[in-house]
């Protein structure tokens, strides 16, 4: 291989891995699979949230299949995500987690969205603002339901936030919490992927399949 075919590798390389560090692709948080209390019902697998300029993306995986509160199905979802969207501790309310199990995720809740079980199925849970002794409705939030995850969207303006959260939760079913995410601490949301990132990333793939074409010939 002379100096130009050396020079290629080392430029592809580097495109790759600027591409690959400055994407923030899904960052799902795990959780233990059979790691549930109660009935058992309702075990998470992973969590996360993304943004962008203008919402925010919440989803969820589980190992069971999960459905809109309110259907009367034993599978039917309820609990609470919390939002510090301030990343602050001392402000904001203690999370679900703490108050339900004595958990320690470090989270002031600025928000949280709740799962209703007094609500009709309408494809929308209800977002919170942590108050004392009651805490304000916000809005409802849109949500879709599929075999055994969920995804609902959060305008970043109702919240007054830029994206950046630090988020946690409790998962179950009408006769109780089964399981959190994450099982200590808290977890902090990614930037959807940037299209002039994706264009790199994709450039440097092209590159790559035709160097190795070049060294099949």
């Amino acid at each position: 291989m002379g100096r130009t075919g050396r020079l290629f590798i080392v430029l592809l390389f580097f495109t790759l891995t600027v591409a690959l560090t400055n994407s923030a692709l899904a960052k799902l948080i795990p959780d233990p699979v059979g790691d549930t209390f109660g009935d058992g019902l309702i075990d998470i697998i992973n969590m996360d949230v993304q943004f962008d300029s203008d919402n925010l993306y919440i989803s969820a995986n589980f190992a069971s299949q999960v459905s809109e509160p309110g259907t009367g199905n034993p599978y039917d979802l309820y609990g609470f995500i919390d939002l510090d969207v301030d990343q602050d501790p001392s402000t904001g309310g203690p999370a679900w987690s703490d108050l339900l199990f004595g958990a320690s995720t470090d989270i002031g809740s600025d928000y949280f969205i709740m799962f209703d079980f007094t609500a009709p199925p309408d494809g929308l849970v209800q977002l919170y603002a942590f108050g004392t002794p009651t805490s304000p409705f916000i809005d409802d939030v849109p949500i879709s339901f599929y075999t055994r995850s969920f995804s609902a969207t959060v305008p970043l303006g109702v919240i007054g936030d830029d994206g950046w959260v630090n988020y946690g939760a409790v998962f179950g079913t009408i006769n109780g919490p089964n399981d959190l995410v994450p099982n200590d601490g808290y977890a902090t949301s990614q930037a959807v992927p940037e299209p002039a990132t994706m264009l790199l990333l994709g450039s440097g793939l092209i590159g790559l399949a035709g160097l190795r074409r070049s060294f099949n010939r």
